[in-house]
């Protein structure tokens, strides 16, 4: 018996919404919809008048700033060239200059405390990003301790599988 008048309830609320929103939208159509006047239609004549050169500015400004996002793109491909040759000498450099760094991990309880040993050696530069790259791959709970001999600048898998024993 309750469920017929929930039903009726509910159907007189979606009826009377109906109405509502009905006569809400046919009053804002109305105010819309007005009689010009003379002295409207002169203003409006100029307003389209104004819109016409704001839209050429507009297309001025669009041209403008295309042809200054074309000698930017130009300029960043140039530097991004200029950069891998950069990166690509350093990254030879450092494989020729690194040494074997030992590590080593004694009484290690968790992986921050193995995070912050690796960091302290001088192997990585951030023991927080490793840290989290430990946690994030399933490797914190599987840290030996051990003396290990890591290279600086070795990203974080490597060490973390050397770490492991992975």
């Amino acid at each position: 018996m309750k469920l017929k008048f929930y039903l009726r309830g509910l159907g007189v609320g979606v009826l009377v919404t109906t109405l509502i929103l009905t006569v809400a939208f046919r009053m804002r159509d109305n105010e819309t919809t007005f009689v010009e006047n003379p002295s409207t239609v002169a203003s409006s004549s100029k307003a389209e008048t104004k819109a016409v050169k704001t839209e050429q500015t507009t297309e001025q400004t669009k041209e403008t700033t295309a042809a200054t996002k074309a000698e930017v793109v130009s300029q960043a491909s140039v530097q991004t060239a200029a950069e891998k040759v950069t990166e690509a000498t350093i990254v030879q450099k450092v494989e020729a200059n690194s040494q074997p760094i030992t590590v080593v991990l004694s009484d290690i309880s968790n992986s921050e405390r193995a995070a912050q040993a690796v960091a302290n050696a001088g192997v990585i530069d951030n023991w927080i990003d490793f840290n989290k790259y430990l946690e994030s791959s399933g490797y914190a709970t599987k840290i030996h301790n051990g003396t290990y001999s890591l290279l600086k600048g070795q990203d974080y898998e490597s060490i973390a599988k050397t770490i492991t024993g992975n």
